[in-house]
Protein backbone atom coordinates (compact mmCIF):
# COMPACT_ATOMS: atom_id res chain seq x y z
CA UNK A 1 0.00 0.00 0.00
CA UNK A 2 2.71 2.04 0.79
CA UNK A 3 4.43 1.82 -2.86
CA UNK A 4 1.19 2.55 -4.37
CA UNK A 5 0.40 5.55 -2.31
CA UNK A 6 4.29 6.85 -3.84
CA UNK A 7 3.53 6.06 -7.30
CA UNK A 8 0.43 8.06 -7.46
CA UNK A 9 1.72 11.19 -5.65
CA UNK A 10 3.10 12.60 -9.27
CA UNK A 11 -0.20 12.28 -10.80
CA UNK A 12 -2.41 13.53 -8.30
CA UNK A 13 0.32 16.74 -7.99
CA UNK A 14 -0.52 17.58 -11.47
CA UNK A 15 -4.27 17.02 -11.38
CA UNK A 16 -4.16 19.76 -8.14
CA UNK A 17 -2.85 22.22 -11.00
CA UNK A 18 -5.58 21.51 -12.85
CA UNK A 19 -3.70 20.02 -15.65
CA UNK A 20 -2.79 16.02 -16.65
CA UNK A 21 0.39 14.51 -18.41
CA UNK A 22 -2.44 13.78 -21.32
CA UNK A 23 -3.74 17.52 -21.95
CA UNK A 24 0.33 18.44 -21.63
CA UNK A 25 0.98 16.11 -24.54
CA UNK A 26 -1.89 17.01 -26.42
CA UNK A 27 -0.86 20.93 -25.95
CA UNK A 28 2.58 20.26 -26.99
CA UNK A 29 1.18 18.54 -29.77
CA UNK A 30 -0.65 21.18 -31.19
CA UNK A 31 1.73 23.91 -30.67
CA UNK A 32 4.22 21.06 -32.83
CA UNK A 33 2.20 20.55 -35.43
CA UNK A 34 0.97 24.34 -36.02
CA UNK A 35 4.39 24.73 -37.08
CA UNK A 36 5.47 26.69 -34.03
CA UNK A 37 3.61 29.61 -35.34
CA UNK A 38 1.33 30.38 -32.13
CA UNK A 39 4.29 31.51 -30.12
CA UNK A 40 3.87 29.60 -27.13
CA UNK A 41 7.64 28.27 -27.05
CA UNK A 42 10.42 30.56 -26.67
CA UNK A 43 14.21 29.94 -25.96
CA UNK A 44 15.96 31.47 -23.11
CA UNK A 45 19.89 31.43 -22.52
CA UNK A 46 21.60 31.42 -18.93
CA UNK A 47 25.03 32.50 -18.81
CA UNK A 48 28.14 30.18 -18.16
CA UNK A 49 30.86 32.32 -16.08
CA UNK A 50 34.75 31.76 -16.59
CA UNK A 51 35.89 30.87 -12.92
CA UNK A 52 39.12 32.66 -13.55
CA UNK A 53 38.43 36.07 -15.36
CA UNK A 54 34.64 36.25 -13.76
CA UNK A 55 33.40 36.77 -17.57
CA UNK A 56 30.85 35.02 -19.63
CA UNK A 57 32.29 32.01 -21.31
CA UNK A 58 29.31 30.85 -22.78
CA UNK A 59 24.89 30.46 -22.61
CA UNK A 60 23.10 27.45 -22.07
CA UNK A 61 20.08 27.56 -24.28
CA UNK A 62 16.61 26.54 -22.55
CA UNK A 63 13.47 26.22 -24.18
CA UNK A 64 9.99 27.27 -22.22
CA UNK A 65 6.58 26.74 -22.73
CA UNK A 66 3.88 29.70 -21.88
CA UNK A 67 0.75 28.38 -21.96
CA UNK A 68 -2.24 30.52 -23.18
CA UNK A 69 -4.05 29.11 -20.22
CA UNK A 70 -2.24 27.48 -18.18
CA UNK A 71 0.76 30.12 -18.31
CA UNK A 72 4.57 29.45 -17.88
CA UNK A 73 4.92 25.10 -17.78
CA UNK A 74 7.86 24.38 -16.35
CA UNK A 75 10.37 22.29 -18.68
CA UNK A 76 10.58 19.52 -16.16
CA UNK A 77 7.01 18.89 -16.82
CA UNK A 78 6.73 18.96 -20.09
CA UNK A 79 10.03 17.52 -21.20
CA UNK A 80 9.32 14.15 -20.36
CA UNK A 81 6.16 14.25 -21.87
CA UNK A 82 8.08 15.02 -24.94
CA UNK A 83 10.25 12.30 -24.37
CA UNK A 84 7.32 9.42 -23.92
CA UNK A 85 5.78 10.70 -26.98
CA UNK A 86 8.60 11.14 -29.25
CA UNK A 87 8.20 14.57 -29.67
CA UNK A 88 11.34 15.31 -28.43
CA UNK A 89 13.22 14.89 -31.97
CA UNK A 90 10.88 17.87 -34.00
CA UNK A 91 11.20 20.22 -30.22
CA UNK A 92 14.95 19.57 -30.11
CA UNK A 93 15.22 20.13 -33.65
CA UNK A 94 13.32 23.50 -33.06
CA UNK A 95 16.22 24.38 -29.99
CA UNK A 96 18.98 23.98 -31.42
CA UNK A 97 18.00 26.14 -34.69
CA UNK A 98 16.75 28.78 -32.87
CA UNK A 99 19.62 28.72 -30.74
CA UNK A 100 21.97 28.69 -33.43
CA UNK A 101 19.95 31.48 -35.23
CA UNK A 102 20.21 33.90 -32.60
CA UNK A 103 24.40 32.88 -31.89
CA UNK A 104 24.55 33.71 -35.12
CA UNK A 105 22.79 36.76 -34.62
CA UNK A 106 25.12 37.78 -31.66
CA UNK A 107 28.37 37.65 -33.55
CA UNK A 108 26.74 39.63 -36.45
CA UNK A 109 26.46 42.79 -33.95
CA UNK A 110 29.84 42.40 -32.98
CA UNK A 111 29.26 40.34 -30.16
CA UNK A 112 31.60 37.65 -28.27
CA UNK A 113 28.86 34.75 -27.15
CA UNK A 114 31.62 32.71 -26.50
CA UNK A 115 30.39 29.16 -26.76
CA UNK A 116 26.40 27.49 -26.83
CA UNK A 117 25.26 24.63 -25.10
CA UNK A 118 21.87 22.87 -26.22
CA UNK A 119 21.17 20.00 -24.30
CA UNK A 120 20.21 17.00 -26.27
CA UNK A 121 18.25 13.50 -25.60
CA UNK A 122 19.23 10.32 -25.77
CA UNK A 123 16.50 9.54 -27.63
CA UNK A 124 17.20 12.01 -30.66
CA UNK A 125 21.13 10.83 -30.32
CA UNK A 126 19.61 7.33 -31.74
CA UNK A 127 17.63 9.08 -34.74
CA UNK A 128 19.20 7.84 -37.99
CA UNK A 129 19.37 11.68 -39.37
CA UNK A 130 20.75 13.32 -36.12
CA UNK A 131 24.23 14.19 -36.95
CA UNK A 132 22.91 14.79 -40.51
CA UNK A 133 20.49 17.59 -38.81
CA UNK A 134 23.04 18.99 -36.54
CA UNK A 135 25.33 19.30 -39.51
CA UNK A 136 22.46 20.95 -41.65
CA UNK A 137 21.65 23.38 -39.01
CA UNK A 138 25.32 24.52 -38.26
CA UNK A 139 25.42 25.26 -41.99
CA UNK A 140 22.15 27.18 -42.34
CA UNK A 141 23.33 29.33 -39.37
CA UNK A 142 26.59 29.63 -40.32
CA UNK A 143 27.37 28.58 -36.69
CA UNK A 144 31.28 27.52 -36.52
CA UNK A 145 30.85 23.69 -34.96
CA UNK A 146 33.24 24.36 -32.76
CA UNK A 147 31.01 27.31 -30.94
CA UNK A 148 28.38 24.33 -30.47
CA UNK A 149 28.35 22.27 -27.12
CA UNK A 150 25.69 19.34 -26.98
CA UNK A 151 24.49 18.67 -23.13
CA UNK A 152 23.49 14.44 -22.70
CA UNK A 153 21.51 14.34 -19.99
CA UNK A 154 22.86 11.49 -17.52
CA UNK A 155 19.76 11.16 -15.93
CA UNK A 156 18.15 9.32 -18.88
CA UNK A 157 19.07 5.86 -19.59
CA UNK A 158 20.78 4.93 -23.11
CA UNK A 159 19.97 1.92 -24.24
CA UNK A 160 21.74 1.93 -26.94
CA UNK A 161 24.90 3.15 -26.39
CA UNK A 162 27.15 2.19 -29.12
CA UNK A 163 24.64 3.72 -31.71
CA UNK A 164 24.85 6.73 -29.34
CA UNK A 165 29.23 7.05 -29.70
CA UNK A 166 28.84 6.23 -33.34
CA UNK A 167 26.99 9.17 -33.81
CA UNK A 168 28.43 11.78 -30.64
CA UNK A 169 31.85 10.83 -32.28
CA UNK A 170 30.64 11.46 -36.12
CA UNK A 171 29.75 15.21 -34.74
CA UNK A 172 32.68 15.58 -32.17
CA UNK A 173 35.07 15.01 -36.02
CA UNK A 174 33.62 18.68 -37.17
CA UNK A 175 34.86 19.86 -34.04
CA UNK A 176 30.97 19.69 -32.19
CA UNK A 177 31.75 19.32 -28.32
CA UNK A 178 29.82 17.22 -25.74
CA UNK A 179 28.59 17.35 -21.88
CA UNK A 180 27.37 15.31 -19.72
CA UNK A 181 24.89 16.97 -17.96
CA UNK A 182 23.15 15.90 -14.12
CA UNK A 183 26.01 14.46 -13.65
CA UNK A 184 26.48 12.46 -10.32
CA UNK A 185 22.53 12.12 -10.48
CA UNK A 186 21.91 9.25 -12.57
CA UNK A 187 21.60 5.86 -13.18
CA UNK A 188 25.55 5.31 -15.13
CA UNK A 189 27.42 8.18 -14.03
CA UNK A 190 31.13 6.61 -14.18
CA UNK A 191 30.12 3.99 -17.14
CA UNK A 192 28.97 7.14 -19.08
CA UNK A 193 32.18 9.08 -18.46
CA UNK A 194 34.34 5.80 -19.47
CA UNK A 195 32.01 5.09 -22.84
CA UNK A 196 30.87 8.66 -24.03
CA UNK A 197 33.23 10.88 -26.02
CA UNK A 198 33.07 13.80 -23.74
CA UNK A 199 34.71 16.70 -22.81
CA UNK A 200 32.77 18.18 -19.70
CA UNK A 201 30.88 17.04 -16.88
CA UNK A 202 28.36 19.31 -15.42
CA UNK A 203 27.76 18.53 -11.68
CA UNK A 204 23.83 17.96 -10.92
CA UNK A 205 22.96 20.75 -8.80
CA UNK A 206 21.18 18.80 -6.56
CA UNK A 207 25.09 18.09 -4.61
CA UNK A 208 25.79 22.30 -4.91
CA UNK A 209 22.05 22.81 -3.21
CA UNK A 210 23.63 21.03 0.26
CA UNK A 211 27.11 21.87 -0.11
CA UNK A 212 28.05 24.84 2.02
CA UNK A 213 26.08 22.53 4.76
CA UNK A 214 26.16 19.25 4.22
CA UNK A 215 30.09 17.46 4.41
CA UNK A 216 29.01 14.47 2.65
CA UNK A 217 27.71 16.38 -0.53
CA UNK A 218 30.65 18.77 -0.20
CA UNK A 219 33.26 15.51 -0.11
CA UNK A 220 31.07 14.02 -3.01
CA UNK A 221 31.62 16.90 -5.07
CA UNK A 222 35.12 17.40 -4.74
CA UNK A 223 35.78 13.85 -5.32
CA UNK A 224 33.35 14.63 -8.56
CA UNK A 225 35.51 17.78 -9.71
CA UNK A 226 39.29 15.72 -9.06
CA UNK A 227 38.03 12.74 -11.19
CA UNK A 228 36.56 14.67 -14.07
CA UNK A 229 40.25 16.87 -13.70
CA UNK A 230 42.64 13.82 -14.01
CA UNK A 231 40.33 12.72 -16.77
CA UNK A 232 41.35 16.05 -18.62
CA UNK A 233 37.37 17.19 -18.56
CA UNK A 234 36.51 20.12 -18.24
CA UNK A 235 33.76 20.84 -14.67
CA UNK A 236 30.74 22.89 -14.85
CA UNK A 237 29.12 23.47 -11.58
CA UNK A 238 25.49 24.22 -12.26
CA UNK A 239 22.58 25.52 -10.18
CA UNK A 240 24.59 28.05 -7.19
CA UNK A 241 21.85 30.20 -6.32
CA UNK A 242 23.45 31.40 -3.04
CA UNK A 243 26.73 32.88 -2.33
CA UNK A 244 27.78 30.24 0.60
CA UNK A 245 27.48 27.78 -2.07
CA UNK A 246 30.29 29.96 -4.24
CA UNK A 247 32.23 30.26 -1.43
CA UNK A 248 32.20 26.49 -0.86
CA UNK A 249 32.97 26.01 -4.78
CA UNK A 250 35.81 28.10 -5.16
CA UNK A 251 38.69 25.90 -3.79
CA UNK A 252 37.52 23.53 -6.09
CA UNK A 253 38.88 24.89 -9.22
CA UNK A 254 35.88 24.38 -11.34
CA UNK A 255 36.09 25.47 -14.83
CA UNK A 256 32.96 27.27 -14.96
CA UNK A 257 29.83 28.17 -12.88
CA UNK A 258 26.36 28.78 -13.81
CA UNK A 259 23.08 29.67 -11.32
CA UNK A 260 20.81 32.35 -10.82
CA UNK A 261 23.67 33.83 -8.57
CA UNK A 262 24.92 35.05 -11.23
CA UNK A 263 21.71 35.38 -13.78
CA UNK A 264 18.53 34.13 -14.25
CA UNK A 265 17.64 32.62 -18.08
CA UNK A 266 16.85 35.42 -19.88
CA UNK A 267 15.08 36.14 -23.37
CA UNK A 268 17.66 36.34 -26.51
CA UNK A 269 17.44 40.46 -26.23
CA UNK A 270 17.92 40.09 -22.73
CA UNK A 271 21.08 38.02 -23.43
CA UNK A 272 22.56 39.94 -25.97
CA UNK A 273 22.08 43.07 -23.45
CA UNK A 274 23.98 41.49 -20.87
CA UNK A 275 27.09 40.27 -23.66
CA UNK A 276 27.52 43.63 -24.57
CA UNK A 277 27.73 44.83 -20.93
CA UNK A 278 30.71 42.35 -20.38
CA UNK A 279 29.99 41.82 -17.15
CA UNK A 280 32.69 40.38 -15.00
CA UNK A 281 31.49 38.59 -11.90
CA UNK A 282 33.41 38.07 -8.84
CA UNK A 283 34.54 34.60 -8.64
Amino acid sequence: MRDDTTFQRPASAERRRGVSRQSLATGLYTVLRNGLRRDELSVHYQPRIDTVSGRIKGCEALVRWHHPHLGMIEPERFIPVAEETGMITELGEWVLFNALATHRQWKETGLKPGGLAVNVSPRQLLEPAFADMVERLLEATCVEPGDLELEVTESTRLDNIDQVVNTMLRLRDIGVKFALDDFGAGYASLDYVRKLPIGAVKIDQSFIRNIPDNHKDALLVKGMVNMAKDLGLKVVAEGIEEPAQLDALRPLKCNEFQGFLFSRPLSGDQAMSLLAQAPAYAV
